[in-house]
């Protein structure tokens, strides 16, 4: 059982150093009509700069285009070939917008993380991926959940054990859960209604009852040493520690998956989870510093499972069929590494 205390790959901690020149507007007359597009550079900082120096670049760059534009879409007509971003681009839903895209200089960068990066020998030697599509869905997923966390000073918490990760409509086969799984500290849901028995957790209630009576009784036996040996506990003695064994899961009672750490694929709909005594025990004996929501090529509802979800929250939603019903995206852009005809990506942050 694999356990990942760190995460072999460090994003470089001064990224405003290496930040490009921001975008630049054209203007450009057409019928007494003047329409603003935008084109950004495509320099990168000079020197061998690392894959991840030119992720964080291309985010900043893109961060730099949704505050110029003020929005995270663009529905001009003008086409510049030189530009980053793709005007008259049409996205899943038919809708003509301008996409920003990243890695698309790097088509194989997910097939070439998972031959270096040590953390992700376990997934391939348990035959997670029957195709190198479905490793650059579940890859997009934490590398840009990474990257984004990385890009607002909080990449802390990829190694923070009460971090909760949701990651509903995983399929059959729980590969994005355990993906992050493996990448991070997290305690990991793998959520679907098809999860196959042999990768399901199991959660037993009784296990709960029988540790309120352990309780019950510590304190009873606390309580008889009080009475019995008062001297035990005079101002010159030690203070009596009772500890309890260190527990191996998020929530007493439930058992993670054999095959990884900290990962607790659920056979449930998202309806189902949400009314769970698990989920209440998880958010009260966890007290999460973040709530992480993944969705990849979800069917789910995805706007009803985020409003249940408590603060302080991030969402990376990569859609197929049905549009995100969330407002608001804080960013919507195209992920060229991902070998899929659905690769853009929307992220919520609250």
């Amino acid at each position: 059982m694999m356990s990942c205390e760190s995460i072999s790959e460090e994003i470089p901690q001064d990224m405003k150093s290496s930040t490009p020149n921001p975008p630049r507007l054209e203007t450009h007359s057409r019928s007494e009509r003047t329409t603003t597009t935008t084109t950004i550079s495509h320099q990168h900082p000079s020197g061998k700069s690392s894959t991840q120096h030119k992720k964080q670049t291309e985010l900043e760059r893109y961060f730099e285009f949704v505050k110029l534009n003020g929005t995270t879409t663009n529905t001009h007509h003008h086409h510049h070939t030189n530009s980053s971003c793709d005007i008259n681009t049409i996205d899943p839903f038919g809708r003509r917008t301008t996409l920003f895209k990243i890695n698309s200089n790097d088509p194989l960068l997910y097939f070439n993380k998972l031959c270096v990066a040590m953390q992700f020998s376990q997934l391939l030697s348990l035959k997670l991926f029957p195709n190198a599509k479905e490793i650059t869905e579940s890859f997009s997923a934490y590398y840009n959940i990474r990257d984004y966390l990385s890009f607002t000073k909080r990449q802390h918490l990829l190694s923070d054990h009460n971090v909760l990760c949701y990651v509903i409509a995983d399929g059959n086969v729980p590969r994005t859960g355990a993906t992050i799984a493996c990448s991070t500290n997290w305690q990991v849901f793998s959520i679907d209604p098809r999860m196959k028995k042999k990768w399901q957790s199991q959660y037993c209630v009784p296990c709960e009852e029988e540790e309120k009576e352990r309780t019950s009784k510590k304190k009873s036996n606390m309580s008889e040493l009080v009475q019995h040996s008062p001297h035990t506990l005079s101002s010159s003695s030690s203070p009596i520690i009772v500890q309890d064994p260190p527990c191996s899961t998020c929530v007493s009672g439930l058992s993670s998956c054999s095959q990884i750490q900290r990962l607790y694929p659920l056979s449930q709909t998202t309806d189902e989870f949400l009314q769970s005594a698990l989920f209440d025990k998880a958010l009260k004996h966890l007290s999460p510093t973040l709530n992480v929501i993944i969705a990849v090529h979800s069917h789910a509802d995805l706007w009803q499972f985020y409003k249940e979800i408590p603060n302080p929250k991030v969402c990376l939603c990569i859609p197929c069929c049905f549009q995100p019903n969330i407002p608001s995206p804080i960013a919507i852009f195209k992920d060229e590494a991902l070998h899929s005809e659905k690769n853009v990506v929307y992220l919520w942050s609250s």
